[in-house]
């Protein structure tokens, strides 16, 4: 398995640009001016054990792949064409033909088409060829094994015409005519979750149509085709905009959780044997809440799954603490007194203590909190960490910086152009901030943790807005970082990043 990195671009409003970077500079790849890079993964294209980067560029038309060197740095950019007009909005890395090299497959949203690189293991690729896929706008594409053959086959979510097509692969880099399923007019699908719903061992899909307020279940079979969507009314003006599946009612059936963004509440659809779903049931918050986000884990260790809402609009984090009998305890809200809202959160163990706790940015308030000691009793105990007036921070990352087996916090501070360190004691607290700062007006949005370089230690990668690139940092082992590498993406998108497995 190889570990990579993908950057997903979302247009937002102009930031103020800012960044001073005092890392040791070395060479710059660049990727070209206004190439809008829509998204960016990593896969060992020549064997190396070395991960390489390959950026989909949508205004150039092209793919760049930039290969890595012994020494973590990379090469220049080789790209390949899309063709005129194509926008490549989503790019995928795999063996498609069973040669035992990597291949790529990119979804060319402008042209309508996806196109095939077939590699040919000595660093280059065969000329892109292409299949039709009308006029769907593909935006996004991911591949599984929907037929159960050992192939690969691609999923394509199509914003052009409100539906997904599936595409099975025949193992030699060709493709099958799509198949494609429709999920009604004006959809607008959000999000999907894939998982086995009726224990048929095939892979089946839900997804939740934000523009027509309802959940699609589409079941797999073992030709790997789906069945007609199956509806599940989220209510009028739900607007769903998040889905997961889990199992809250210990049943050994999988049941899913939207978060109605439009009605305020949570709803949950419990699964039946057969794989259908009861009616939703409504968990409300408050009239004004605005739920954008749901996840799942246990807060509270009593082996039953709660579920935790972000609405970023209001400030609050919902927590509902489960039964694991199909009920639930009251609604637990958390807002902070100086109306700090809720950004972005991960859940993980910070102080050791085999409790999960919650790390949250807000990008109004300037500050990282830290939620920790949920209990029996529903309460938590709230510690602050300021980093900085006017630094908005926008991502927050956990690892073990410097070696103490004990969990550190990153942060990116957009505003003044830096990230902060903090090295956590292991007892619920943290040493005060290291921090790095960037070149002027590079505005840091986003990171990912990885090992760049194969040292054992944890490096970073930043992917700076104001300046149209991404920066990879080496870690020391020790707390601290230093020789930054930066590659450019030439063009102000907000970019996200996101680690994902490709399979080599």
């Amino acid at each position: 398995m190889i570990i990579a990195i993908l950057i997903v671009c979302l247009t937002h409003s102009k930031q103020t640009k800012i960044c001073r970077n005092t890392f040791i500079r070395t060479v710059e790849s660049l990727i070209g001016y206004n190439s809008r890079p829509r998204a960016i993964a990593l896969a060992d294209f020549n064997r190396d054990n070395k991960l390489d980067i390959i950026v989909a560029n949508s205004a150039k038309d092209n793919i760049g792949i930039f290969i890595q060197n012994l020494d973590g740095t990379f090469q220049n950019q080789i790209t390949y064409s899309t063709n005129s007009r194509s926008s490549p909005y989503s790019v995928v890395a795999n063996d498609f033909n069973q040669d035992y090299l990597l291949d790529i497959i990119v979804a060319n949203y402008g042209n309508n088409n996806i196109g095939i690189f077939l590699g040919q293991g000595n660093l280059t690729f065969e000329n892109m060829t292409t299949f039709s896929t009308g006029n769907s706008r593909p935006f996004f594409i991911n591949c599984e094994d929907f037929n159960n053959d050992n192939q690969f086959d691609i999923v394509s979510i199509n914003y052009g015409t409100n539906s997904i097509s599936i595409y099975f692969g025949y193992g030699n880099g060709t493709f099958s005519k799509e198949t494609n399923y429709f999920l009604g007019y004006d959809s607008h699908p959000y999000s999907l979750v894939i998982a086995h719903f009726n224990n048929d061992k095939f892979l089946d899909i839900a997804i939740a149509n934000y523009g027509t307020n309802n959940i699609a279940i589409l079941f797999g079979s073992e030709d790997g085709l789906f069945s007609t969507p199956i509806i599940y009314s989220t209510n009028y003006g739900s607007q769903p905009s998040s889905i997961t599946a889990a199992d809250l009612n210990n049943d050994n059936k999988l049941d899913i959780i939207v978060a109605n963004y439009g009605t305020h509440n949570i709803g949950i659809f419990y699964g039946y044997p057969n794989g259908s779903f009861q009616q939703q049931q409504i968990y409300n918050l408050y009239v004004k809440s605005r739920p954008q986000f749901v996840t799942i884990d246990d807060l509270n260790n009593d082996t039953q799954l709660d579920i935790i809402i972000l609405d970023s609009t209001n400030g609050y984090v919902h927590i509902l603490p489960g039964y694991g009998n199909q009920s639930f305890s009251n609604l637990t809200t958390y807002k902070s007194e100086d109306n700090i809202l809720p950004f972005a959160a991960v859940i993980t163990d910070f102080n050791n203590d085999n409790q999960s706790d919650i790390a949250i940015i807000s990008s109004e308030a300037n500050k990282i909190l830290i939620l920790i000691d949920y209990s029996i009793i529903y309460s938590v105990i709230q510690t602050q960490y300021s980093v900085g007036r006017n630094s908005h921070p926008s991502f927050v990352s956990v690892s073990d910086f410097n070696s103490d087996q004990h969990l550190d916090i990153v942060v990116t501070k957009t505003n003044i152009d830096s990230i902060a360190i903090l090295l956590g004691y292991g007892n619920r607290s943290f040493y005060p901030e290291i921090t790095y700062t960037f070149e002027s007006q590079s505005s840091p949005t986003c990171l990912c943790i990885g090992d760049f370089n194969n040292d054992g230690r944890s490096d970073l990668a930043v992917s700076n807005y104001g300046t149209y690139n991404i920066a990879i940092i080496f870690g020391l082992g020790n707390g601290s970082f230093t020789n930054m590498t930066t590659y450019s993406t030439e063009e102000k998108k907000r970019m996200s990043i996101v680690k994902q497995k490709l399979m080599s």
